[in-house]
C-alpha cells in the first residue's frame, strides 16, 4: 500500500530558558527535511497562546516551568 508523501513534523518548543531552545533548534536542523520548528515559546504564559495559534504536529516542552 502507498501513503501520501506528507511534509516535515511541525514542532513548537516551549522553555523558560532561551539557550536552551536555541540548542533544541540547532540539534532539529540536522533534519530540517523531516522536521520543521514552526514556532517557540519561552515560559509557559505565552506556550498556549503559540500552540492555539500555530497548531503543530508536536510540541516540546519543558515539564519543570515556572507557571
Amino acid at each position: 500500500m502507498v501513503t501520501p508523501e506528507r511534509g516535515p513534523v511541525r514542532v513548537v518548543l516551549v522553555d523558560d530558558h532561551e539557550m536552551v531552545i536555541e540548542g533544541l533548534k540547532a540539534m532539529l536542523s540536522a533534519f530540517r527535511s523531516r522536521v520543521r520548528v514552526v514556532g517557540e515559546a519561552v515560559g509557559a504564559e505565552t506556550a498556549m497562546s503559540v500552540i492555539d495559534g500555530l497548531a503543530p504536529d508536536i510540541v516540546l516542552c519543558d515539564v519543570r516551568m515556572q507557571g
